[in-house]
């Protein structure tokens, strides 16, 4: 996993949703800034009030908790009301408007329900650390119920941007259409060396049963790794598969979904406890970096989170300048385990009148520069790409992140067909139902029939 960011996320996303906002992380050494990422790094200061009233139009942002954290939208409002003559974005939080979180949610929903809601809405970062999709506010029931619009029409009609100017645009369609676009995002995979990639990539849970199987004394597969871990992380990718948002309808009671739920009793566990910080403690009781023991094949694989050119470079750097590679969590068919996190993913609402402008704000977060840091994640926008690494390299010049690591992070992010975003209910479901399995009391599937029936009843509540 990931050095400090990752675990700072973790700590921030688990605050509560009407929290003070937390302060901005420090950067990984005092280098002091050229001038143009300092400037990219700052965020606009807030406009003065005009003298003469504000006759632009106004475009309603909601979302829930939407100032705090890395993925906080609010910076970017304000940069596009400081440039536009024509638009005025209003962010709504509901959070701050409520009691709690989930009372922000339902009036959320009541008005999306009654037409009277947000032209647009904004979507937290799925918090990958803990996997239970906790204050996130999901675009699944939204577009599986039509409110969200396929963005795809105006992104054609746009002549200065095109498809192939966003780096992520596979996992993007994930839904089958553009419904959401980000401004910059990370990526949640798994890091393993070039032998083991060019041997068993892509992988399917057959393969990593067969390599767990064949591994010698003293090395480990994934220190993380567990029946539970197993689950959350490839049960929940199953579970985007198995949903048919535009039916409301699920399919769990299948051989390929049995086959994943026999695989979990398998699956070996791993002391997840002899870490220090990123370093595991080796058989003499010394404590060795993660990307080193990959590179020297005591570890096959370790989860991690790389954010830019930056994470990959450390990954280099502490492996003894071992090429890292990145294969992702095994999948049932051997499709892409790597998912892409969008930090300030929005969408527009279908019934919105204000289509245009709604577009000018969602084109304008894909272009405009990072906010939160250049070395915190990668932007989605192609041509940011090497001015980001620039920024990088003065930042972060103990690492002095290169061209080929950012090479490796665009392959990476090129390569998901996902986004994060998964129904937290339906997990909660199938790991409650595994409990039975794994003391012995259920089958496979006898397992699967129950999550078929709880997951079907569950669908038509939320999306019919």
């Amino acid at each position: 996993m990931k050095r400090w960011i990752t675990l700072w996320l973790v700590v921030l996303l688990c605050l509560t949703a009407c929290s003070a906002a937390p302060a901005q992380p420090m950067a990984e050494n005092t280098d002091v800034m050229p001038e143009e990422a300092q400037a990219e790094n700052e965020a606009p200061k807030a406009p003065e009030e005009p003298s003469t009233p504000d006759e632009r139009t106004v475009l309603c942002l909601g979302g829930l908790d939407a100032q705090h954290g890395l993925d906080g939208i609010g910076a970017f409002v304000s940069a596009f009301n400081q440039q536009s003559s024509q638009y005025r974005v209003e962010l709504v939080d509901y959070c701050e408007i409520s009691d709690s979180w989930e009372q922000g949610e339902m009036k959320l929903n009541t008005e999306l329900m009654a037409s009277s809601g947000p032209d647009m809405l904004f979507f937290n970062a799925m918090n990958v650390m803990f996997r239970d999709g906790s204050r996130c506010l999901s675009p699944l029931p939204y577009i599986g119920r039509g409110i969200l619009m396929d963005m795809t029409p105006l992104l054609e009609a746009d002549p200065e941007t095109d498809a192939e100017d966003i780096l992520i645009w596979d996992a993007l369609m994930e839904y089958g259409g553009l419904y959401l676009m980000t401004s910059q995002f990370y990526v949640d995979t798994v890091m393993c060396s070039q032998a083991t990639y060019e041997t068993y990539a892509p992988w399917t849970i057959e393969t990593y049963l067969q390599l767990e199987a064949s591994l010698e004394e003293g090395q480990m597969m994934m220190y993380t790794m567990s029946p539970c871990m197993y689950l959350a992380e490839v049960c929940g990718r199953y579970i985007r598969s198995a949903m048919d948002l535009t039916e409301a309808s699920c399919d769990f009671d299948n051989p390929e979904f049995i086959s994943l739920l026999r695989a979990a009793t398998k699956i070996k566990s791993y002391d997840s406890t002899i870490t220090d910080g990123e370093n595991l403690r080796a058989g003499d009781g010394s404590f060795k970096h993660a990307s080193l023991r990959v590179a020297q094949g005591e570890l096959i694989g370790v989860w991690e989170t790389p954010w830019s050119a930056s994470d990959i470079a450390f990954d280099r750097v502490t492996g003894e300048e071992a090429e890292p590679a990145y294969i992702g969590w095994p999948t049932a068919d051997g499709s892409s385990g790597s998912d892409v996190v969008p930090l300030t993913a929005v969408g527009i609402c279908s019934n919105t009148e204000q289509t245009q402008g709604c577009w000018e704000f969602v084109s304008f977060l894909l272009k405009h520069p990072n906010l939160s840091g250049p070395h915190y994640s990668t932007p989605a926008y192609r041509p940011r790409l090497k001015a980001s690494l620039k920024a990088q390299q003065t930042i972060n010049s103990k690492l002095n992140p290169q061209e080929s690591d950012l090479e490796i992070m665009i392959q990476l992010s090129e390569s998901c067909q996902n986004l994060t975003y998964y129904d937290k209910a339906i997990l909660n479901i199938i790991l409650e139902e595994a409990d039975a399995m794994f003391d012995g009391n259920a089958t496979a599937e006898e397992v699967a029939r129950r999550v078929q029936d709880r997951a079907s009843l569950y669908m038509m509540e939320q999306y019919g």
